[in-house]
């Protein structure tokens, strides 16, 4: 499983700076062009602009400009992340029960809806077919361990936080609240037999 990763701004300036970029006032820069990426966020949408203020305030420690740009919430998906007019865009991304399955959309193929990187490759392909395709449990977590990796090389999507769902339940109401791998029956919904609001 993932770890977590010490903040480290000296070896983020000198990767950077190994890429030819030059930190000078607290900017990365190469000749007269300064490092500003691209974050549209939609608009009214308070976690995406919580991210955004984070993602600004950490890679401003470098010396990377993001630029935020408020986008119709409407139209967000549509003009901006499927023609990947972007240099960064956060997500929130559901948990499911088949995650090899699911998230294969998200890394290959290149034109795939879900994949809104522009990048794929054969060994990330490659990787996800041999964890599918295995039986055997030892086998399949190595599999996983080695997409993991291949995932991570590939470098197109962080994963930045994991966000428990909960939820407050009104008292006598039962079979509803988060789920993570199912989906509500909702006809199994409903108010206790033992309920006051009955």
């Amino acid at each position: 499983s993932p770890v977590g990763v010490k903040r480290d701004v000296d070896k983020a300036q000198k990767l950077l700076e190994s890429a030819g970029w030059k930190i000078a006032k607290g900017k990365a820069s190469k000749g007269k062009e300064s490092l500003t990426l691209v974050l549209p966020i939609p608009k009214n949408h308070e976690p995406s602009q919580h991210r955004a203020k984070l993602i600004t305030q950490q890679l401003d420690e470098i010396g990377i400009t993001v630029k935020t740009e408020v986008v119709a919430a409407d139209s967000f998906y549509l003009k901006r992340v499927i023609p990947l007019d972007f240099d960064l865009v956060t997500f929130t991304r559901l948990g499911s029960a088949f995650n090899i399955s699911h998230s294969r959309l998200w890394f290959t193929p290149r034109d795939s809806p879900e994949n809104f990187t522009g990048k794929a490759s054969k060994a990330i392909g490659s990787a996800f077919k041999s964890a599918a395709s295995e039986l055997d449990a030892d086998d399949r977590a190595k599999a996983n361990k080695k997409l993991e990796a291949v995932a991570s090389a590939q470098a197109s999507i962080l994963p930045l936080i994991v966000v428990p769902q909960a939820m407050i339940i009104r008292d006598g109401v039962v079979n509803y609240g988060p789920t993570q791998f199912e989906q509500l029956d909702w006809t199994k919904v409903a108010w206790s037999k033992d309920s006051k609001e009955n």
